[in-house]
């Protein structure tokens, strides 16, 4: 939407490093938006601007573009990769599109295999009683070896 700054004055694009750049721990975002636009949300922003550690931390990150892209296709491997595994699961009754680092599932009972999995060590958000999500697990892409230590709990689960 960057490109369409110029052409649209009420846009507001904002972007985080939380995801992609992996860094959800450093909490930086970004606004782009026209001057006058940035001269109103300057007027109600914190005082102070990024601390330095923060600025130093995503200078490393920006100059290592090729660490991140790496990283970005790796998770996209896993999510496939995970996608595929539960998609074969008879507890998994749909999964739904995503191009985030979490896959949203509709599993037959998402209390039972929730809690199934916090006994075993695995954190996932059980999203059943939010609207629209009823019936829903929302999983995050780990590393391979996670994702393969959950497709067995899941699997064992189905037993």
């Amino acid at each position: 939407m960057l490109q369409f700054l110029g052409e649209m004055p009420n846009v507001v694009v904002m972007q985080t490093l939380s995801k992609a750049w992996g860094s959800a721990g450093v909490r930086l975002g970004m606004a782009f938006a026209q001057p006058a636009i940035i001269s109103l949300m300057n007027n109600v922003k914190y005082p102070y601007n990024v601390n330095m550690l923060t600025q130093q931390y995503v200078a490393e990150r920006l100059a290592n573009r090729e660490v991140v892209e790496q990283q970005v296709r790796t998770l996209l491997d896993e999510r496939k990769w995970l996608i595929d595994s539960l998609a074969s699961q008879p507890c998994v009754v749909h999964i739904y599109p995503t191009d985030a680092n979490f896959v949203l599932v509709r599993v037959t009972d998402a209390d039972a295999l929730y809690k199934y999995l916090l006994e075993q060590g695995t954190v996932v958000r059980n999203r059943n009683r939010v609207e629209k999500c009823q019936g829903c697990l929302r999983i995050t892409v780990g590393t391979h070896d996670e994702n393969v230590t959950l497709m067995k709990q899941i699997t064992e689960y189905g037993k």
